[in-house]
């Protein structure tokens, strides 16, 4: 009796660990599943950020970055990443140059999304706030591309 309640613990806590690899080191996994990409190709550069600090483009100063291949008009970014609060951002970087291109006014000509539904405003990007969520266990933030 005491073997086989040793067996289905141990069986059990293999599963607890294989269920939620990315906790075993106090992070978790957290999914942008991007779409609306209007199947130009290239690829979709995301960032994910801590606090308002070099919001929403400033790519020395995100928690980290994450390069995701277009597959028609979807990407995935995955990040590994404690608990907390976080704002993203995602480029669709169309000719792989790692930049927003824009035109002469600074009308964005690739496209671009925020987590949390956040959505530009007249004057710009979202505020840091609006684009923020929490994190304590997998998330996947649905982010919709919008191109000017």
């Amino acid at each position: 009796m005491l073997r086989s309640a040793l067996i289905v613990a141990m069986l059990l806590s293999a599963v607890s660990l294989t269920a939620h690899p990315a906790e075993a080191d106090g992070t978790v996994r957290v999914t942008f599943e991007v779409s609306g990409l209007d199947g130009r190709g290239g690829a979709v550069l995301c960032s994910i950020f801590t606090d308002d600090r070099g919001w929403p483009d400033d790519d020395d100063r995100a928690y980290a970055r994450h390069v995701a291949p277009v597959r028609g008009d979807r990407a995935q970014c995955v990040f590994e990443v404690p608990p907390g609060r976080y704002a993203g951002s995602l480029v669709h970087d169309v000719n792989r140059n790692h930049r927003m291109d824009t035109n002469l006014v600074g009308i964005p000509k690739e496209g671009f999304g925020f987590t949390a539904g956040a959505q530009v405003s007249t004057f710009g990007a979202p505020d840091f706030e609006e684009a923020r969520f929490a994190v304590d266990g997998p998330t996947v933030q649905r982010v919709v591309v919008d191109y000017m």
